[in-house]
């Protein structure tokens, strides 16, 4: 691949002028996407800094080209983007286009597929905020389970950006071994503490139009059944509502179908397995505690999702492991 590695004042940097080598670099961080280069020169000057706060990745990226991504979204995790310079107009799921300028701070909400045009000199601080994480932060204002940050620019929001510029400051020049994982953990809750009370979101904002109670129903219910075979109408009755209702509700709030969800939680809950008790499972023992006991369909799933098969994931997790 044609990659090169250096290193800035704010930590090593991976450029490329390939734009397939800077979609699979985007793709193995984020999620499955498109990468379309605007304009006769097809080249980059892709650069991307990267670190890690605790269970939170923070990536610096920037493209030197106009450049439109779009993805069909994911389920694991929101997308908290601040806009350090240029201009990206984004189109997320069925919302209104949003102008992205210098200082702007976005959350895209797991589920939801989106579009961006970046300008050829915009830079954005991209955050993954684990779903799980802040989701547990967010159940001490509120018991109802999943959070919806609003598809706008609120001005207020931006009261969170010296926040994230200085906790990038610190992983983008220090080495995670030689920080406290105590504090890097504190930090975490600060910052997504932070972000649910900077960014208006069914939990903490009223005007934010909160989830149907039965989709945190719906998700809890798979969460604890995921090696059982269910249909829609299995959960919906366990929810009390009626199949279509459930559709409609995932289709308008997480653009999603409850089988896609399902799919997706199972195949995160085997990626956990392979990757922390790698000596103690093995594929096949995976896919029947997950509820997907066809190996050739997960493994195809599980290809999509994470660019590896189950069996790659499970070999480099024991060598890495391994005394």
């Amino acid at each position: 691949m044609g990659i090169s590695s250096s290193t800035s004042a704010d930590g090593s940097v991976l450029r490329t002028s390939e734009p397939d080598v800077a979609r699979d670099l985007l793709r193995s961080r984020f999620a499955r996407h498109e990468l379309n280069v605007l304009g006769l020169r097809q080249t980059l000057d892709f650069a991307l800094r990267q670190g890690m706060l605790y269970d939170v990745a923070f990536h610096l990226v920037s493209y030197g080209r106009d450049v439109e991504v779009t993805t069909s979204g994911w389920h694991d995790f929101y997308l908290l983007q601040l806009t350090l310079s240029g201009m990206c107009e984004l189109v997320a799921g069925d919302a209104d286009p949003v102008g992205l300028q210098p200082g702007s701070v976005y959350v895209i909400n797991p589920g939801t597929p989106y579009r961006k045009r970046w300008s050829g000199d915009a830079r954005q601080l991209i955050v993954r905020l684990p779903r799980r994480s802040l989701e547990r932060v967010a159940s001490a204002d509120s018991a109802n389970g999943p959070v919806i940050f609003a598809p706008q620019v609120d001005p207020d929001a931006i009261d969170i950006a010296p926040l994230l510029r200085f906790l990038w400051a610190q992983v983008a020049t220090s080495r995670s071994t030689v920080r406290s994982l105590a504090i890097d953990h504190s930090a975490v809750r600060h910052l997504l503490t932070a972000v649910l009370h900077s960014v208006p979101n069914s939990v903490t904002h009223p005007a934010v139009e909160p989830l149907p109670s039965s989709l945190a129903r719906a998700d809890r219910y798979m969460r604890e059944h995921l090696a059982t075979d269910l249909a829609v109408d299995d959960i919906a009755r366990a929810c009390g509502i009626a199949g279509r209702t459930l559709q409609d509700a995932f289709r308008k709030h997480w653009r999603t179908t409850p089988t896609e969800h399902l799919r997706s939680l199972r195949l995160e809950a085997a990626h956990r397995l392979l990757t922390e008790r790698p000596f103690e499972v093995s594929v096949t023992e995976v896919a029947y505690t997950i509820g997907m006991p066809h190996l050739s369909r997960f493994s195809r799933y599980y290809l999509s999702r994470f660019g590896e098969l189950p069996s790659a994931t499970l070999h480099r997790s024991r060598a890495v492991r391994r005394p």
